[in-house]
């Protein structure tokens, strides 16, 4: 299992509590649509999606997908979701866990017997991974600045960033959250983690436009992803 993914969604959704009843469709329309017009585009860049009942009410792009080139983003800019991506990973576990092909509560040896570091390999649990409870560092924030993306295509590519390191608490006693994971999906399915995620996840999902991306690919509409919005400010419409 590894929260180090590379996928990229179009367009993100956002189901706003005015939709709440006792409104007409109307007022709801026109109180979502207020709130739009007035939304600081210097704050916020991206796409809002609002949807009731399997109806689009509004649909909007904000901001640039490129600030250095000042181009626009619309409603088909493909965006990097990042640490969302954990939620897919989650949900791929629990999936091998209902098939029983996992369980959530033993130590990862059980399913990686030949990963070298043996503390983490009797100590810490599936479950602790997925809810950041397992010590394990933080890799890739610590070592952002040293990685190179050609370095890292497979899922695999990423565990000598880790394995050696010592856990920050005993597991199951703290919370750090962290982008360390391990190939468990791939070791437990069979499948590379990608086509797991989009057999098995996506296609169920009716999600054609969500997929994996290297972040340093070249593709057609994709934004460029930055640190801080406060960049924003530096540019002038």
């Amino acid at each position: 299992m590894n929260f180090k993914s590379r996928i990229y969604v179009t367009t993100i959704a956002l189901f706003i509590g005015v939709l709440a009843s006792g409104q007409s469709h109307s007022e709801k329309n026109f109180e979502i649509s207020t709130f739009l017009e007035n939304l600081n585009k210097e704050d916020f860049s991206g796409v809002i999606l609002v949807a009731h009942k399997d109806k689009i009410i509004q649909k909007r792009a904000y901001g640039y997908s490129s600030i250095e080139f000042k181009i626009k983003n619309t409603t088909e800019t493909k965006f990097n979701i990042a640490s969302i991506t954990k939620m897919f990973t989650a949900v791929a576990t629990l999936q091998l866990y209902e098939q029983g092909k996992l369980k959530l509560n033993t130590p990862i040896g059980n399913y990686l017997p030949d990963y070298p570091n043996k503390l983490v390999r009797d100590s810490v649990t599936i479950h602790q991974l997925l809810t950041h409870t397992s010590g394990l560092h933080n890799f890739y924030v610590a070592d952002r600045d040293q990685m190179k993306n050609s370095a890292y295509r497979k899922i695999s590519d990423f565990v000598p960033l880790f394995v050696k390191d010592t856990l920050l608490f005993t597991p199951g006693t703290d919370y750090a959250y962290s982008g360390t994971g391990f190939v468990i999906i791939e070791k437990v399915s069979g499948e590379n983690y990608y086509d797991y995620v989009k057999n098995h996840i996506f296609k169920s999902a009716g999600m054609p436009n969500t997929t994996e991306l290297a972040v340093d690919s070249i593709v057609k509409n994709k934004a460029s992803g930055y640190t801080s919005l406060r960049c924003l400010e530096k540019v002038k419409p």
